[in-house]
Order: structure tokens, then sequence, then C-alpha cells
């Protein structure tokens, strides 16, 4: 008896797999494309909300948004890179543009300033009231405290001028301000500094903080010459960045520091500093960084540029030397000639 149930069990078992196999559909080359994957998971704050990205292999991917205690569910085509607020008051995302546009545009040769520009969405989570923002570049939202966000419009193909429009915005209150000529920004971590680097012409550039505490602005430095790794610490109260003036020789960078409270910054490091090493100086190659309590910043150190030497041969004193390899698929007399074409 015990023989005859098994029997019956393994000859159901087989014929339930053997049907199950012709439903199965077989898996080849064309079915790649079809495959999705799940990222960018998250929670908000308060855990109410989740979001996610489900993205196929090719083509245009969903961003999805779900309220945990009413399982109401949202999503928005081709978004990606979401942030919650620090109160999970709202959700700030990017929509990049249709895959068969980008993909026409490349086919159609066009430049990068010509190519479709990613639109920032801003979803405000308790009335679910939804903003977007046209031709958006960057976008930065605090890690904690703040309901204020930053976002950097793209460059145009009209663009005459150096830099593009910043917005401080608070979409709680829809308050928001527009700094012009922006080439740099940095937003920090509390989100009561919004610091950023402002081109007035092609020489000088100037650096200002907007607190959105109080909402007010103040200039911090104008020079003529390089800025470069503009920092901010943690609790918004301190600015770090370094500056070349502009030279014929080679390019001195000094450390700039600045102070919640003070009028301006000042020179903090220079090459001729104590105990920076002779023949050496602050490097452009690493940023400034503070430390977590805001008691010390780091920064690079490397030799000093060395001044170029003057040029003194004529063009025909001037030996050029063009290498051929055996490999290459044409000749080097038909490498020549083809050179200003490939140019």
């Amino acid at each position: 008896m015990k023989v005859t149930i098994l029997f019956t069990t393994l000859f159901v078992f087989l014929i339930t797999a053997l049907f199950g196999q012709d439903n199965k559909i077989p898996l080849d080359h064309s079915v790649y494309d079809d495959w999705k994957q799940i990222s960018r998971a998250q929670l908000s704050n308060d855990g109410r909300w989740a979001s996610w990205e489900v993205n196929p292999q090719r083509g245009d991917g969903l961003l999805h948004l779900l309220n945990l205690q009413t399982s109401v569910q949202d999503s928005m085509a081709r978004g990606t890179r979401a942030r919650f607020s620090p109160g999970s008051d709202y959700m700030a995302f990017l929509i990049t543009p249709e895959a068969d546009s980008v993909r026409q545009a490349k086919v159609d040769g066009k430049k990068r300033g010509e190519m479709p520009k990613d639109v920032l969405g801003i979803y405000r989570l308790h009335d679910r009231n939804y903003r977007i923002v046209e031709n958006v570049a960057s976008f930065s939202v605090p890690d904690k405290s703040s309901p204020w966000m930053a976002y950097h419009l793209a460059e145009m193909p009209e663009d005459t001028v150096k830099g593009r429009d910043l917005y401080a915005h608070n979409p709680i209150t829809e308050t928001i301000y527009r700094f012009p000529r922006v080439t740099d920004y940095l937003l920090s971590d509390n989100g009561q500094l919004l610091v950023f680097e402002e081109s007035v012409d092609d020489e000088v550039s100037r650096i200002h903080v907007f607190r959105t505490g109080d909402q007010t602005q103040q200039l911090l430095f104008e020079g003529e010459g390089n800025i470069r790794g503009i920092t901010v610490d943690e609790e918004g109260k301190q600015v770090a960045f370094l500056f070349a003036e502009d030279t014929e020789g080679p390019q001195l960078f000094s450390l700039f520091l600045w102070r919640d409270g003070e009028e301006a910054s000042s020179v903090a490091v220079t090459s001729d500093s104590p105990g920076v090493p002779a023949g050496w100086g602050p490097s452009e190659h690493r940023s400034p960084q503070f430390t977590s309590d805001g008691k010390r910043v780091f920064f690079g150190t490397a030799p000093l540029p060395e001044p170029q030497a003057e040029d003194t041969l004529l063009p025909e004193e001037k030996h050029r030397l063009d290498v051929w390899h055996y490999r290459d698929p044409l000749i080097q007399p038909m490498q020549l000639v083809q050179a200003d074409r490939e140019k």
C-alpha cells in the first residue's frame, strides 16, 4: 500500500513538472532588455514613506513612492536620485529626458549644451502637491534640520555669461531666492548656510553666503583669480576655500577661512606660513575639509609649481617626431593627410 501511494505521488509530481515546463518562457538574448532592477530604496526619517527606482536595462524607468500607513502609491516616470527632506515634508528628485530623445539627439550630432536637460521634481508629501523645474543641472537637500534646498540650472545654448542661476527654495512655505551667475555652490549639512561662487566677469569672482534662518546674504570674498575647493562645516558656521591671484607666473594658492560673525574671509595659510615645508604650499588638488566638531580644517599641500622657462627657440629650430606603429590601420603619409580632417 505504501509503495502504491509513493508511486502515485511520484507520478503526479513528474506530470506536474512536465506540464510546468511547457509554460516556462525560454531565456535568450531577446529578454535581456526587459529585465528590471530595483535600486536606491530608502525610507523617510519619520518612517511613513518609502521610495525606490525600477529601471530596465534599456529605456525609461519609474520612481515609486509609497505611503506605508495608507498603502497609497504614486510613481514618476523617469524619476531618479530621490531625496527626502530631513523633516519628511517633501521628496526632491530628478526627471531624466526620455531615452529615445537622448538617443536621437546623439544621432543628430547635437552638442552637449543642446542635449535634452533634466527636470527637477518636488513632491510635497502631506498634500501631494507636485512641482517641476525645467533645465536643472543639480540639486542639494540637507541631511538634517532644515526644510530648505538648493538647485542649480543647466547651461543653455544661448547663454553668453559664465555661471547659471542658483535658487534657494523652501518647498513648505514656497519661499524662493534667486542668485545669478553662479558657478559653484554648497549647502551645509544642517541646511543653515548656502555658500556659492559668483562669476562677475571673466576675471573677478565673489563668494557669498545665504543664511536660510534669517534669509540674509553676505559677501565674503572678491578677487581676480581662481577659486577652488569651497567647503563649509557641518553647523554652517565656517567656510574654507583656496584662492590664487591671476598672474603671468605659476598659480600660488592660499587657504582662506571665514567664521560666522566676521565681515569677510581672511588668509589662513600661504606657502610662507609656519609649518609649511620650504618650497611647498596649499594644493588646489585637495579640497579643504572641516572636522566634525569644526575645530580643525584639513587641506592638501604640494611642491610649488616651477616657473616655465622662457621659450627662445624659433619655430624652425624645434624638432617634431611622428611615430608610426605597424598595427596602425593607415600608413604614416595617409595619417598626415587626414590629420586636419580628424581634428
